[in-house]
C-alpha cells in the first residue's frame, strides 16, 4: 500500500525529538523510503546516528555540507510528503516567513507536496498571538496541523504543547500520501462491529465481532479520498482518523444512524454484524439468579440491508455475508434478494479469519456476475483489495452518477 514512498520526517530542536523516533519506526514498518532531516538544535536533543540506523539512510544535517543524493531540491522532488516533528516556535515562524536557513526549512520551501506540521513546546509559547498567527498563515497556505496534545509538559507544567501522539502523525501522513484518491468527492456510510440487545441493565444478546474488518474498511475508503460516516457498535478496536464516528448500541440504533447517512451517500459498505432477535421487553432491574430461570420472548429486528436494498436508486450499495457453510450459495441469495451491488462473503466457522481474528479470507460477488477471491490477509490489506473491487464497480464502470 505504501512501499517504496518517499517521505521526509524534518526534526527540529526541542525536548520532544527522541518521540520522532517512534513516527520514524511506523513510516519504515508501512514499506515507506524515509529521509530524516534534522536542524542544528535538533541534532543536540538526539543523535542523527539514532535515525540512520531506523531509516537506513543519512540524516540531512547541513544544507551546505549534503551531498548532492539528499540535497534539498533533490529531497523536494523525492519525497511525496515531509512532515516536521516535532516543529519548534522557531521552525513554525521561519516557514511562515518563508526563511531557508537551514536544511530543513529550504526543503519545506522547495516542496510542491504535501508539508505537515507538528508543533511541540511550552503551552505558553504555543499560546503566543506570534505563534498563533504563524499557524494561520501556514494552514492558510495549505500545511496541515496536527496537534499539540495537551497534558503534562517537560517542564513539569501542564497545558496545551505537547506532540502529537507517534500513531497520529503517521496515520494523518498515510492519508496525506495514500493513492489512488479515487472516492474523492464521494460519500460513503460504513457500519461495523455487533450490537447489543439489552436482557436487564447488566445483561445483553450480543455476537464474536470485534469490529476490525469493518474498521479497516472504514479506513480505506477514508485514506482513498472518500468522505465516511462510521457507524459502529462496541467494538475492540477504535475508529479509524478521518471519518465521523457515530456510537450505537443496539440493532435499532444501528438501523437510525445508518440509514440516516445513507439518505445523503454515494455507497455503502454494511459490515456490521446486526442482531437478528432482540428481546420483546428488556427488564429494568437486574435479574437476580435466586429468582426462576428467565424465559425471554424474542422479536426479529428490522433488516437494515433489505430497508436500503429498496431504495437505493444509483447509489452503489456492499454488504457482508458472515456464514458457516453454504457460503457462495448463501452470499448469491444475500445479493439477489436484498438489491444489492456486491456482497462480500466470509466464513466465520472458526478457521482462520472471521469474528475476533486480525486476518480475513473472503470471495466477492458482484451483481454483474464476477467473482474475485482475497486469500487470507491481514484486514486492512483484505478492506484494501474490497475498495479496489468498489472502485472498478462503482467508479470505473457503470456507476458514475453521484448521489446528493
Amino acid at each position: 500500500m505504501f512501499e517504496g514512498i518517499g517521505i521526509v520526517v524534518g526534526v527540529s530542536g526541542g525536548i520532544a525529538a527522541y518521540r520522532a523516533c517512534d513516527l520514524v519506526r511506523l513510516l519504515v514498518k508501512d514499506g515507506m523510503d524515509v529521509h530524516v532531516v534534522m536542524t542544528e538544535a535538533g541534532a543536540r536533543f538526539i543523535s542523527p546516528l539514532t535515525f540512520r540506523a531506523l531509516s537506513g539512510h543519512d540524516v540531512g544535517l547541513d544544507i551546505f555540507g549534503t551531498s548532492e543524493s539528499i540535497g534539498h531540491i533533490a529531497l523536494a522532488r523525492k519525497a511525496k510528503a515531509i512532515v516536521i516533528a516535532p516543529a519548534t516556535a522557531n521552525t513554525i515562524a521561519k516557514l511562515a516567513h518563508g526563511m531557508a536557513d537551514n536544511l530543513l526549512t529550504a526543503l519545506s520551501l522547495a516542496a510542491r507536496v504535501p508539508v505537515l506540521v507538528a508543533p511541540a513546546m511550552n503551552s505558553a509559547m504555543w499560546e503566543n498571538p506570534a505563534t498563533r498567527e504563524n499557524v494561520v498563515t501556514l494552514k492558510r497556505r495549505g500545511v496541515r496541523i496536527i496537534g499539540p496534545a495537551a497534558g503534562e509538559m517537560a517542564c513539569g507544567e501542564h497545558g496545551e504543547g505537547k506532540l502529537a501522539d507517534a500513531g497520529a502523525i503517521a496515520e494523518t501522513v498515510r492519508m496525506a500520501v495514500a493513492l489512488p484518491k479515487d472516492f474523492a468527492g464521494k460519500r460513503f456510510v460504513v457500519n461495523s462491529g455487533p450490537t447489543r440487545e439489552p436482557l436487564d441493565p447488566v445483561r445483553f444478546i450480543s455476537n464474536r465481532s470485534s469490529g476490525r474488518m469493518g474498521t479497516a474498511m472504514a479506513r480505506a475508503l477514508a485514506l482513498r479520498g472518500a468522505e465516511v460516516t462510521f457507524v459502529h457498535g462496541p467494538s475492540e478496536v477504535p475508529p479509524p482518523m478521518g471519518v465521523r464516528a457515530v456510537s450505537v448500541e443496539t440493532a435499532e440504533e444501528m438501523r437510525s444512524k445508518t440509514i440516516g447517512a445513507w439518505k445523503r451517500a454515494d455507497g455503502a459498505v454494511l459490515v456490521a454484524a446486526v442482531a437478528d432477535f432482540k428481546p420483546v421487553a428488556s427488564a429494568a432491574h437486574k435479574i437476580k439468579k435466586a429468582a426462576a430461570v428467565p424465559a425471554f420472548s424474542l422479536v426479529e429486528t428490522r433488516d437494515i440491508l433489505a430497508e436500503m436494498g429498496k431504495n437505493k436508486g444509483k447509489r452503489f450499495l456492499c454488504g457482508f455475508a458472515a456464514e458457516t457453510r453454504d457460503l457462495v450459495k448463501n452470499a448469491s441469495e444475500k445479493l439477489r434478494e436484498k438489491n444489492l451491488d456486491m456482497v462480500v462473503a466470509n466464513d466465520v466457522s472458526g478457521k482462520a479469519g472471521g469474528f475476533g481474528s486480525t486476518q480475513n479470507a473472503v470471495t466477492v460477488l458482484t451483481k454483474g456476475g464476477a467473482r474475485f477471491e482475497v486469500p487470507l490477509s491481514d484486514k486492512d490489506a483484505v478492506a484494501w483489495a474490497l475498495a479496489d473491487v468498489i472502485s472498478g464497480e462503482m467508479i470505473h464502470g457503470r456507476r458514475k452518477t453521484n448521489a446528493r
